[in-house]
């Protein structure tokens, strides 16, 4: 898990996301299933009670376990001209956030041999259209499968 981690931060790259995520993630490992709840809300609290402040850009933070939400709250202010406060409501254009945490959750995959970067897609999408073309889980991840971006003129349209 340490690998993972490890990765997770070379992804990431980004001094304050670095400390925070391995301080949840710390906290998320290191107390077994039977105690999680309060101490488990105690401990995320005083981590993100620390980062986020009344009056600062806030954030929303949810860890789950097997389907089941161990932890939802919500941090600062979603708009700091307005002081409208943050809520876990809150609709986010997160964009291209979400890669990263993909990318993990791929190699955590391949790190116990349930899937191969060399896997082509089709065995996981039988009827994907690849059009002749070899398409691997390596290709997604590296962005160098050729798929043209789907959202590309959805977006222009909303954004117009």
């Amino acid at each position: 898990m340490a690998r993972l981690v490890e990765k997770m931060i070379k992804m990431l790259n980004v001094n304050f996301s670095k400390h925070l995520i391995v301080s949840i993630l710390a906290v998320i490992f290191c107390f077994p299933a039977h105690s999680f709840g309060q101490t488990l809300e105690n401990k995320i609290d005083q981590l993100l009670a620390e980062k986020f402040g009344k009056e600062t850009p806030g954030g929303v933070f949810l860890v789950s376990r097997k389907g089941e939400t161990l932890y939802e709250k919500a941090f600062g202010l979603a708009n700091m001209e307005l002081d409208v406060e943050m809520t876990t409501k809150n609709v986010f254009e997160i964009g291209s956030m979400t890669k990263q945490f993909t990318a993990i959750s791929i190699l955590m995959l391949v790190e116990s041999g349930k899937i191969h970067l060399e896997d082509e897609i089709t065995k996981f999408i039988p009827d994907y259209p690849t059009h002749g073309n070899k398409i691997t889980i390596h290709h997604l991840l590296t962005h160098t499968s050729g798929i043209k971006k789907l959202h590309k003129h959805e977006n222009a349209q909303r954004h117009s």
